[in-house]
């Protein structure tokens, strides 16, 4: 059995909270509306990210946020692919989560995108034009207002 693991970079200290992940997962049925009141719902009980589900080859979002990081899953399978995330229709990152030949599937943590002061953003992920694999699993986004 393969185990995946999440390794912080600055884990929480005697006293600190640990980050809290919801799981919205599938949950919202294929409905922006649904998704998006779970998302604020999630935000309102106090989660630091949410882990969510799509089954197309991109997702489409607006949010009021300065920064903005993207935590993913990284495969060894050769299924996972290189996918863009636009900001306001402009690319600012590729991501990769082909990691075959690698050691065991992984999660990853990438600020994508700093910004100069709290704005509401477009943000889209989608498929690169050249990548190799056509999977993504986005299992956070954290956002910095």
């Amino acid at each position: 059995m393969s185990q995946s693991k999440i390794v912080l970079d600055n884990p929480p200290a005697n006293g600190e909270s640990p980050l809290i992940v919801a799981e919205l997962s599938a949950n919202h049925g294929n409905s922006l509306q649904t998704a998006l009141d779970t998302v604020r719902a999630v935000a309102a009980a106090g989660a630091d990210a949410i882990k969510l589900q799509t089954y197309t080859p991109g997702i489409v979002f607006e949010a009021s946020f300065e920064r903005l990081g993207i935590l993913y899953l990284k495969t060894v399978d050769v299924l996972s692919g290189q996918f863009d995330v636009l900001v306001d229709g402009e690319r600012v990152a590729t991501l990769n989560a082909d990691f075959s030949g690698g050691w065991g599937n992984c999660a990853d943590a990438r600020e994508v995108f700093v910004g100069d002061g709290v704005e509401q953003h477009t943000v889209e992920i989608r498929k690169a034009a050249d990548s190799t694999g056509d999977l993504f699993t986005i299992l956070g986004l954290m956002v910095a207002q």
